[in-house]
């Protein structure tokens, strides 16, 4: 069988690898970088895609050819203006599809954008990166600027003001930046009216804070004198912030947050608690508040928490691990308990 399968193969010139087969034709055409004078201006051809409903390819010839891989709008020949590059003067008409003519329509303030954007002072031509992820926010970057200039353009604009150069801007934004302290970045991300991004609502805020309730700590040391056993305490977060800043003396607690975890390495769970005191020790904009309240409402449940300073050094908040002997002493305290 295999011996006649070699045979047909070889009379009809079938291979796995072949350069030239029978009845090949020759490769197609390159489509040239100029409208050739044989054909007319304003001239298109249109194709379906066999594979994709709905998807078609056209190629309309201006003075140069225009190719567009379009799924929606009409093919239907429409007339579209052409000026002249050096005077601005208006041409003739020219025959073209109308998703052609919708592309001009529409696509203008995209088309002006990334020229903006690309052309003229882009962190993401400028700088490279091995990494996608870093051209990629630079790319962002870069579409923020774009977008601030427009809007204050707009701004501008609207107040029957003259319209501020693109050069112009970007100094007076490099200067401004350059101005800003570290204070002015925490002010801003404290404060919920200057967050561009949309927030929850007020219900969705407090539902989110009332599942965070405050428990007690279940680790146990021995008591004074060994006589008994008293719970322990841990350093509270937020005066370990704000020690140093204020009068307020840094305190304990035995309380933590149900929710709140600390990142951490260990796979114990007493390591992940954030202890947080419940006694109103600081304010929070001129407003006595407990620990336990400025960690949820005042920092987000802690995504807001600056990095705490000390000699003028950052501290990251770390985790506190259990003692070993912890985990027996629990054990032992909950069988006195059943046993009571």
């Amino acid at each position: 069988m295999g011996d006649d399968l070699e045979e047909v193969a070889a009379r009809l010139s079938i291979q796995l690898i072949l350069k030239k087969k029978k009845g090949e034709k020759k490769k197609p055409p390159k489509t040239p970088k100029n409208r050739p004078a044989s054909i007319e201006r304003g001239t298109f051809i249109v194709t379906d895609a066999l594979q994709i409903p709905g998807m078609r390819l056209l190629r309309w010839w201006d003075t140069r050819a225009v190719h567009m891989l379009s799924t929606g709008g009409s093919v239907e020949s429409d007339r579209i203006v052409r000026r002249e590059k050096l005077t601005g003067e208006q041409q003739t008409q020219v025959a073209c599809p109308r998703v052609v003519k919708d592309y001009q329509t529409f696509m203008g303030g995209v088309d002006v954008h990334d020229q903006l954007r690309l052309q003229r002072y882009s962190l993401q031509l400028c700088i490279k990166y091995k990494k996608y992820s870093k051209s990629l926010f630079l790319g962002l970057t870069d579409l923020a600027i774009i977008n601030g200039y427009i809007v204050y353009d707009a701004r501008r604009a609207a107040a029957n003001l003259s319209k501020v150069r693109h050069v112009k801007f970007m100094k007076q934004l490099h200067l401004e930046l350059c101005q800003l302290r570290e204070e002015d970045l925490e002010l801003l991300r404290s404060n919920e009216n200057l967050q561009v991004t949309p927030q929850k609502t007020a219900n969705s805020s407090r539902i989110r804070r009332s599942a965070h309730k405050p428990l007690q700590n279940d680790e146990c040391r021995p008591g004074n004198n060994g006589v008994g056993r008293k719970r322990r305490t841990r350093a509270c977060k937020i005066c370990a912030l704000l020690k140093g800043t204020d009068n307020a003396r840094g305190g304990d607690s035995s309380v933590y947050s149900s929710k709140c975890k600390l990142p951490t390495t260990s796979k114990k769970p007493m390591a992940w608690r954030v202890f947080l005191c419940e006694k109103m020790r600081h304010a929070v904009s001129g407003q006595p508040m407990s620990c336990f309240g400025s960690w949820h409402k005042a920092l987000r449940d802690g995504t807001l928490a600056p990095a705490p300073r000390r000699d003028g050094k950052k501290r990251m908040i770390r985790a506190q691990r259990p003692a070993e002997s912890q985990v027996n002493e629990m054990s032992e305290l909950e069988e006195e308990e059943e046993q009571a």
